[in-house]
C-alpha cells in the first residue's frame, strides 16, 4: 500500500526506503570514504550531496595529492573547502537544472519531514543539494541521506536515461556533513544555503530560486517554517572531541 502526503503525489513511502545495511542508530564519528562523518540525533547537520559527474576525477586526485602536504589538522578543512568550490563551479550534466528533476529531489527531502528528521532549510542546485536538518530518535543521518539519494536516483534516472542504455549513475556515493556548533554557525550555514543560487548567478534574490526553503513553501507543506527556523530552544549540542 502506498503512503502519500499532500504535495507529493506519486511519492511512495516504500520507495524511499534504502536497501542498504546502514544501521538506523547514529554511529558517532565514522568514515564512509574520503570524508569523515559525525552522526548523532543531538546535533543539527549541514549535509551536501552531489551528482556523480560534478567532480572531475583528475581534479579531485590533484587536490587530494596537494593537501597531503598540509598539517593533518588542516587537511579536512582544506579538502572540504576545495571540494565545495569545485561543485559550485557547475561541472557535469547538471540534471537538477531541469525542473522535473529538481522537484523530485525537493519532494524527497520533504516527504518524511517531522517523521524521520526535522528539515530546517534546503536548496537544490543544478548539480548538488544542500540541507540543514536534525534526525529524530531511531534514525541515522546515513539512513536518511541514503533514502533521499536512492529514491531520487531511480526517479531521475528514468527521466534522463538515453534509449537502449542502462540507467546512468546519478549521485556520487559520498556526502559532506558538518554538525552545527552554535547559533552563529547555524546562522552562517542557513545564509550559505539560501544564498547559494545568488552566488552562482542563478537568481537575483534567495527567495527567487524555486527549489529552496528561502522561497515559498511547496504545496502540502504549509506548516513548514523555514525563513524563521531556529535551533531547538537551547543551543545545539556540541559533540565531544574525537575527530578521526
Amino acid at each position: 500500500m502506498k503512503t502519500e502526503k499532500p504535495g507529493n503525489v506519486g511519492l511512495r513511502t516504500r520507495s524511499l526506503k534504502t536497501a542498504s545495511t546502514e544501521p538506523r542508530v547514529p554511529r558517532g564519528w565514522h568514515s564512509r570514504g574520503y570524508l569523515p562523518h559525525f552522526d548523532s540525533n543531538d546535533v543539527i547537520q549541514h549535509v551536501t550531496f552531489h551528482l556523480a559527474d560534478s567532480l572531475p576525477k583528475e581534479t579531485v586526485e590533484r587536490l587530494l595529492a596537494k593537501i597531503q602536504q598540509l598539517d593533518p589538522n588542516q587537511r579536512d578543512i582544506e579538502k572540504r573547502r576545495n571540494l565545495e568550490a569545485l561543485v559550485d563551479a557547475g561541472h557535469g550534466a547538471c540534471w537538477l537544472r531541469r525542473p522535473d528533476c529538481a522537484r523530485i529531489v525537493q519532494d524527497a527531502l520533504l516527504h518524511f519531514d517531522g517523521e524521520r528528521y526535522r528539515m530546517i532549510a534546503w536548496v537544490v542546485m543544478p548539480n548538488h543539494v544542500h540541507t540543514l536538518f536534525q534526525t529524530l530518535p531511531g534514525w541515522s543521518m546515513n539512513t536518511v541521506v541514503g533514502s533521499w539519494k536512492t529514491f531520487s536516483a531511480n526517479a531521475i534516472g528514468r527521466l534522463v536515461r538515453q534509449p537502449d542504455k542502462p540507467l546512468p549513475r546519478i549521485w556520487h556515493p559520498e556526502f559532506w556533513d558538518r554538525f552545527i556548533r552554535d547559533k552563529k554557525h547555524f546562522a552562517s550555514a542557513l545564509a550559505y544555503i539560501h544564498n547559494n543560487p545568488v552566488k552562482a548567478g542563478l537568481a537575483t534574490r534567495p527567495e527567487d530560486w524555486p527549489w529552496s526553503s528561502a522561497g515559498n513553501v511547496p504545496p502540502g507543506h504549509a506548516g513548514l517554517r523555514t525563513r524563521s527556523s531556529k535551533p531547538a530552544s537551547a543551543e545545539p549540542r556540541v559533540p565531544s572531541k574525537g575527530h578521526p
